[in-house]
């Protein structure tokens, strides 16, 4: 089963407004078709936001600059998403 680890932020992870933190993951397997990465910011398990879409595939970090005006919460979540297909690239 193909699958997608969000490896920072870490849960309790405090990211400021007005600086820029990266977005890791990792997954796996590692062969197989990927398609296109997108990531998704949530608050309280509602989606707030598409930080970024159409990532390379191969890519496994993303670099965020968090607007100023962003409100404060510990109830955010990110994830990071993309179709899978089995097989050799």
């Amino acid at each position: 089963m193909a699958s997608i680890t969000v490896t920072s932020p870490s849960t309790g992870a405090i990211w400021d407004s007005g600086e820029s933190h990266t977005i890791s993951w990792t997954r796996s397997p590692l062969s197989g078709i990927w398609g296109s990465i997108s990531i998704d910011l949530y608050k309280n398990n509602a989606f707030q936001e598409t930080i970024a879409m159409n990532l390379n595939s191969n890519t496994s970090s993303y670099s965020w600059d968090i607007e100023r005006n962003f409100t404060e919460g510990s109830d955010y979540m990110v994830t990071v998403s993309t179709s899978y297909t089995a097989g050799d690239p």
